[in-house]
């Protein structure tokens, strides 16, 4: 196999075979969105009347976002070492592909007293992923998420992306990471909500609030497919025309535009 070019780059900062194993394998979300047009009393009362099974209920969820501000220049590749968040084999795994997914290829494999630690090449170009640190009731979880970027105005209301999460024990070598290779924090909406959850026909059903921000509580359904979602969301009652794929920021911009 030939090395990439000098100006040759990759979406994911590997050799193109690699690129296709990787993206063939990444997890995908996929999910829609409802709201507006659900009385959420009525719509919880339904689920469990249907065998609906509660899983968490008033969790308590603070995201912080991340976008890539700046791009070195070509010709200024450098090395990082960032932190292994886990010992489990699995979670390790997870977090190689998050930073393959970043763009960042792996070099090698250190350890210390502290644990391990990947070195990781920072290429002259890197592809826009979004980021996001998850904080889970005031930090019994840590979660460190790379999404592919959310494509507007879907025509089915149904979001579908890569997702990668890995579970963290502490955020400080990740946001270091993130910093050094051009990763700024999003200012603007606080996307905090509470999150009760339902499992109910294979899918995941959330309903969400976040009163500070001024908009109505609304509902995600995230499923192992869009036909999937399409069947569980006719079960409860729910139109496909009323499935969208906002960010939170659009739904926030969405409602101030109704007043």
């Amino acid at each position: 196999m030939n090395p990439q070019s000098a100006g040759e780059h990759h979406e994911f900062g590997l050799f193109p075979d690699q690129e296709r194993v990787i993206r063939h394998t990444l997890p995908k979300e996929i999910e829609t969105k409802i709201i507006e047009g659900v009385d959420i009393a009525a719509f919880k009362k339904k689920i469990l009347e249907m065998e609906g099974v509660l899983t968490r209920e008033h969790v308590i969820i603070q995201d912080r976002n991340f976008a890539l501000a700046k791009q070195k220049k070509r010709g200024e590749p450098t090395q990082h070492a960032v932190r292994i968040p886990s010992t489990r084999a699995h979670e390790s795994e997870q977090f190689r592909d998050a930073l393959r997914y970043l763009g960042l290829p792996i070099l090698a494999y250190d350890r210390d007293q502290d644990g391990g630690y990947y070195r990781v090449a920072r290429p002259s170009l890197i592809p826009r992923r979004s980021v996001r640190l998850r904080d889970v009731n005031n930090g019994e979880e840590l979660i460190f998420t790379v999404k592919e970027n959310r494509k507007k105005n879907q025509p089915s209301g149904i979001d579908s992306r890569v997702e990668i999460e890995v579970p963290l024990t502490d955020v400080q070598s990740i946001l270091d990471l993130l910093e050094q290779i051009g990763y700024e924090e999003r200012d603007g909406v606080l996307n905090k909500k509470d999150r009760t959850s339902y499992s109910f026909g294979g899918c995941s059903v959330e309903i969400n609030s976040a009163p500070h921000l001024g908009i109505p509580d609304w509902i995600e359904i995230e499923g192992p497919s869009s036909d999937a979602i399409k069947r569980i969301a006719a079960q409860l009652g729910i139109p496909e025309t009323a499935f969208c794929s906002m960010s939170l920021g659009d739904q926030v911009e969405y409602f101030k535009m109704k007043k």
